[in-house]
Parts: C-alpha cells; sequence; structure tokens
C-alpha cells in the first residue's frame, strides 16, 4: 500500500520515484530528494544512521550517530543531531556532537563537543588532514596537518604540521612544524620547529627552532636555535642559539650563542659567545667571549675576551678585557686592554690603560694606575709598589 502511495505521489508530481533496500528517492539519475542511506545523491539526502556513503553532493542530514566503518565522501552542507561522519567532508558541516572525517576536512566545521581528522580503532584511513575554519566546543584533534584557523575549547591536538592560527583553551600539542599563531590556554608542545607567534598561558617546548614571537607565563624552552624574541614569567632555556631578545622574570640561559639583547631579574647564562645587551639583577656568566654592553646588580664572569661597556656592583671576572668595566667591588682577570674602574682591580699579566681603584695590581703595567695602592710586581725598584699614582712604560 505504502508504495503504492509513493508511485502515485510521484505521478502526481511527474518525478520519478525509486524505492531501494536502502532508501527512497524522488528524482532523476541520482539527483533529487532521498530518504535512507543512499550511496550517491546529488541534492538533499537525509538519512538516520550513514552507514554506505561513496559519493554524496548537497544537503546530507544525518539523523543518529554514524557507522564507525562509513567511507565515502561528502561535499556541500552535512548536518546532525549526533554529527557528520565520512572519509572526506569538503563544505559546511556541523553537528550537535561531533564532526569527523576520517581522510579529511575541507572547509568550515563545528562540533559541540569536538571536531577531529584521521582513523580511529574501526576505521584505519587516511591522513587526517583539516583545512579551513574548524571549532570544537570542547576540543579538536586533526590526525594529519592543520592549515586554516582552528579553536578547541579545552585543547587542541594536530599530528603533524599547523599553517595558520590555533587556540587550545587549556593546552595544544602540535607533532611537527607550527607556521603562523599557535596559543595555549595553560601549556604548549610543539615538536618541530615554530614560526610565527607562540603563547602560552603557563609553560611552552618547542623541540627544535623558534623563529618570531614566544611568551609563556611561567617558562620557555626552545630545543633549537631561537630568533626573535622570546619572553617568560620565571626563566627560559635555549637549547641552541639565541638571535634577538630574551625578557625573564628569573633568568635565561642559552646553550651556545647569544646575539641581541637579554633581560633577567636573577641571571643569565651562555654556554658560549655572547653580543648585545645583557641586563639582569644578579648576574651573567658567559663562557667564552661577550662583546657589548652589560648591566649586573651583583656581578658577571667571561671566560675568554670581554669588550665593551660592562657595569657590575659587585665584581667582574674575564680573562681578557678590551673594554671599559665600572665596578663597585672591583675587576678580576689576566690581561686588560682599555679602562677598569672599581675598588680592587688585579690583572695576573698586564694592564694596558687606565685602571683607577682602591687597589690596583699587575706583573706588567702599559698604562697608568691610580689609587690608594699601585703594584705592578714585574718591578724591583722603586715604582714597584706607589700610592696615589703609578705608570708604566
Amino acid at each position: 500500500m505504502f508504495r503504492r502511495f509513493v508511485t502515485a505521489l510521484g505521478l502526481t508530481l511527474l518525478v520519478p520515484v525509486t524505492v531501494t533496500a536502502g532508501s527512497l528517492d524522488l528524482g532523476v539519475a541520482d539527483t533529487g530528494i532521498s530518504f535512507g542511506d543512499s550511496p550517491r545523491w546529488n541534492g538533499i539526502r537525509v538519512n538516520l544512521v550513514d552507514k554506505d556513503v561513496e559519493d554524496v553532493r548537497g544537503l546530507n542530514l544525518t539523523l543518529w550517530r554514524p557507522s564507525t566503518r562509513v567511507g565515502g565522501r561528502v561535499t556541500g552542507l552535512g548536518a546532525g543531531l549526533y554529527g557528520p561522519r565520512a572519509d572526506e567532508l569538503t563544505g559546511l558541516h556541523a553537528g550537535l556532537w561531533t564532526v569527523h572525517a576520517n581522510r579529511e576536512f575541507n572547509g568550515i566545521g563545528f562540533g559541540l563537543a569536538g571536531i577531529s581528522t584521521g582513523p580511529d580503532d574501526s576505521s584505519r584511513r587516511g591522513s587526517g588532514a583539516m583545512r579551513g575554519l574548524l571549532v570544537g566546543g570542547v576540543g579538536l584533534a586533526s590526525g594529519g596537518d592543520l592549515t586554516g584557523v582552528a579553536v578547541g575549547g579545552l585543547g587542541a591536538n594536530v599530528g603533524d604540521d599547523l599553517t595558520g592560527i590555533a587556540v587550545g583553551g587549556l593546552g595544544m600539542n602540535v607533532g611537527l612544524d607550527v607556521d603562523g599563531i599557535a596559543v595555549g590556554g595553560l601549556g604548549m608542545n610543539l615538536g618541530g620547529t615554530a614560526r610565527g607567534a607562540v603563547v602560552a598561558g603557563l609553560g611552552a617546548n618547542v623541540g627544535d627552532d623558534l623563529t618570531g614571537v614566544a611568551a609563556a607565563g611561567l617558562g620557555f624552552n626552545v630545543g633549537g636555535d631561537a630568533r626573535g624574541l622570546v619572553v617568560s614569567g620565571l626563566g627560559s632555556n635555549l637549547g641552541e642559539s639565541l638571535t634577538g631578545g630574551s625578557v625573564a622574570v628569573l633568568g635565561n640561559a642559552v646553550g651556545l650563542d647569544l646575539h641581541g639583547v637579554n633581560v633577567a631579574g636573577v641571571g643569565t647564562g651562555v654556554g658560549r659567545d655572547a653580543s648585545g645587551l645583557v641586563v639582569t639583577g644578579v648576574g651573567y656568566s658567559v663562557q667564552r667571549d661577550f662583546t657589548g654592553i652589560s648591566a649586573a646588580l651583583v656581578g658577571g664572569a667571561t671566560g675568554g675576551r670581554l669588550t665593551g661597556l660592562h657595569l657590575a656592583g659587585v665584581g667582574i671576572h674575564a680573562r681578557e678585557t678590551r673594554a671599559i668595566t665600572v665596578t663597585v667591588g672591583g675587576t678580576r682577570g689576566e690581561v686588560m686592554r682599555g679602562a677598569t674602574v672599581g675598588a680592587y682591580n688585579r690583572f695576573d699579566e698586564s694592564m694596558t690603560g687606565l685602571a683607577i681603584g682602591l687597589v690596583n695590581i699587575t706583573d706588567e703595567l702599559h698604562g697608568v694606575q691610580l689609587g690608594l695602592l699601585n703594584i705592578v710586581r714585574d718591578r724591583d725598584g722603586w715604582n714597584r709598589m706607589l700610592p696615589i699614582l703609578n705608570v708604566g712604560r
């Protein structure tokens, strides 16, 4: 009786009607309106549970949760009380619960609970790429690359590369590289390189190089080189070199070279050479040469050559200075070329230039010592130890 009714309705509307085991179709050449699980359709398709999708173009409305074995592709507009699902989703797709593409998503997607791509336990197919504007009310997960703008209410996970802008309300993880802007409300882990801006409420880790601007409320770690500006509430650790600037309330550690501006509330450590400006609340340590300007409330130490202008509240130690050093306590080293001012200035090999202090000591003097006591230890005569003034040859 029902089939006769539908046929009569089709004749009345002059629309061909096809009734199969999986669907009721009103249209021609897979085009029109379909009710049920029609594999291929163009137009409007309404189904309870998607399972046998091959190629649907137009509006696809799924009333309940699709089968985890569903494949095919849906292009156009997809919606559902639970949410759309297919191997490939292209267009605008929204679900009151989730949106999931086994292989890739292209377009605009929204899932009240979340939006995701990539194979699961029941369907191991595809790379899981996302492209477009994606919003997951609770979370967002891309099994492969993510390109575009993405927001996960609590968190976001990108299996491979991120290109664009992504925000995770609490945290974010990116398996490989970031080109763009990444924001994690609390924390963030980036497995590869980052180019652009990286912001985390508490802490962030970049596995390889960083180029751009980075900020973290507590701490920041970069496994490779950093080029740009790194700001951290407590401290930062840069595994290799820094070119640019870094600011930390407590301290900064640079594994290799520092080139730029470094400001730390407590201290800065550089594993190799430094050039630029270093300002610390307590002190700094540079293992080899330091060229530039420094200011430290307590002092600084350089294993190699110190060049430029350097100020310290207590003292400075350097193997060789080719600089102007000004301290309250004094400067200690082996060779001095330039000028030094401090209460106690001692250079074991030579002084070339001007030394001003209460006590000035060196083996060889090629310049002038001004102080209460001036000692040149390679001399045997009356001018070995003089008050006020001692002049070298």
